[in-house]
């Protein structure tokens, strides 16, 4: 009995040992099972964090990216050459140091010409349409005539009340209501801007854009809704109103005081000459130390479409309307599919000046370029100006010449001020990076649309440096859209 009872109490004692043990590894199992999820959650966390800082470093890249859009884009229809066109011409070559352009040679008075009966393959427009008699301008270089044409000006607008400010001046300057009806096209359905511009009553005319739909999902919804609003605004103006000429202004510009003298000037040459195809009041490089102020009845040619108070014609209304864009308007117009190689006219001293700091675009290029921009203030009758010179052939003949007989300075030179007694001068750059470098150093406007720098004519850039015209050329010109110019 006595042996049972001591086997009993080992027994006992094995099973408390092992009830013991049971509870150890159950503790031990659950430490590591919450060990486990402890380290499964940090390395979830940690992932959490790694996604949303990718997530941060995409939508960087994005926003980095999307200034480089409309390179991308016209990448993919641009991969020819666009060849400089020279019309009617023989071309002879002109080298000063490694600067070459085709010059065209001087053109005989086109009524001669058809007097001993030599046509020509593309005649230009006559000045004016009403004047049958009228025939091209020669290398006389008659003046451009001027009319009491109606030209159209179309405000657009959408939630700024200070479209006060630039209707009130479009009023003070204007100086025919007949000859500039003023026709204000208001988006968006803000009350506060329409109470405004109804203050102007019958001066001017409010007519609302209906489509006031949004684009959801789509982060770039007001550039869609601005390109819109454009579409039906110069749908009304030029097919439901039926201008011939309209001159575009937005909520956000002041003009000059002779504003009106210049469009209204400068309007026959839409006629005259099919190479161009607006008229621009802006120039993007109008810094005051980047213009030559007593130089305020100079103007270019432009390959570039500045847009900021510009005129076009109906014609060209009707070959844009029906492919025009859902978004992104400007950076569309452009593109070579749309340009043609046609050029804007633009002044020395902008006649607009933007104060819209804030809008779709964020005030982009705004507070390093746009506000220091500078606006004529003393007025030029433009109609008493001899405006042929803007003319293709007489312009390319002429400008493209004066360039490439400029003395040839680097830019060291010229930022140091040798060779002063050059009161006109020319520097070269080899391909986009080095003119983007070149450009950063004399603080112009340094970025291509469509492959084509602001300003910039054959891809030379003009503006004032300490005192003297400098011209920016690329060394060999071959065309846009190259990485070697």
């Amino acid at each position: 009995m006595l042996l049972i009872n001591k086997r009993s109490g080992r027994l006992n004692e094995a099973m408390a040992s092992l009830v013991v043990v049971k509870k150890f590894l159950l503790a031990i199992v659950l430490g590591v099972g919450i060990m486990a999820v402890i380290l499964l959650c940090n390395a979830v966390i940690s992932e959490t964090k790694k996604t949303e800082s990718l997530i941060r470093e995409k939508e960087q890249r994005v926003d980095k990216l999307t200034s480089e859009l409309a390179k991308l884009e016209a990448a993919n229809v641009a991969l020819a050459k666009l060849h400089m066109e020279m019309h009617d011409t023989q071309s002879v070559i002109v080298n000063r140091g490694k600067f070459k352009v085709k010059l065209p040679e001087p053109q005989e008075d086109s009524m001669a010409a058809e007097a001993v009966g030599v046509s020509s393959e593309r005649k230009q427009r006559p000045l004016t349409t009403d004047d049958a008699t009228t025939t091209a301008i020669t290398s006389t270089a008659a003046n451009v005539p001027t009319d009491v044409t109606t030209i159209g000006i179309l405000v657009i607008a959408c939630n700024r009340p200070s479209v006060q400010r630039s209707l009130d001046l479009l009023l003070k300057y204007r100086p025919s209501a007949q000859q500039f009806p003023i026709v204000v096209s208001q988006d968006c359905g803000h009350a506060e801007t329409a109470k405004v511009i109804s203050q102007y009553g019958d001066k001017v005319t409010h007519i609302k854009q209906p489509d006031l739909s949004d684009f959801p999902g789509n982060r770039f919804g007001g550039y869609y809704k601005v390109s819109r609003h454009f579409k039906w605004a110069l749908g009304q103006m030029f097919d439901v109103m039926n201008y011939s000429y309209v001159v575009i202004v937005e909520d956000d510009l002041d003009v000059a005081l002779d504003f009106f003298s210049y469009m209204a000037a400068l309007r026959p040459l839409l006629d005259k000459d099919p190479t161009i195809w607006c008229i621009s009041a802006w120039n993007d490089n109008g810094k005051k130390e980047l213009i030559d102020p007593s130089a305020n009845k100079l103007l270019y040619r432009s390959d570039f479409f500045p847009g900021l108070g510009w005129m076009l014609r109906k014609e060209l209304w009707q070959e844009l309307s029906p492919k025009w864009p859902a978004g992104f308007w400007d950076d569309w117009m452009r593109e070579p599919t749309q340009r043609k190689d046609r050029v804007c006219i633009r002044p020395e001293l902008s006649r607009t000046h933007t104060f819209g700091e804030q809008g779709v675009s964020q005030g982009q290029f705004y507070n390093q370029h746009l506000k220091f921009n500078v606006m004529n203030n003393e007025a030029v009758d433009f109609s008493k100006e001899d405006l042929s010179y803007l003319l293709k052939d007489h312009y390319d003949l002429k400008y493209l010449k004066r360039v490439a007989e400029c003395p040839l300075l680097t830019i060291h030179q010229v930022m140091s001020g040798e060779s002063v007694e050059a009161k006109e001068v020319r520097v070269e750059y080899l391909h986009e990076n080095d003119f983007v470098a070149k450009a950063r150093m004399f603080h112009v406007m340094e970025d291509f649309k469509a492959g084509v720098p602001r300003t910039a004519y054959h891809g030379i850039i003009s503006f004032m440096c300490n005192g003297r015209r400098v011209h920016l050329a690329p060394t060999n010109w071959t065309g846009y859209n190259k990485r070697s110019l």
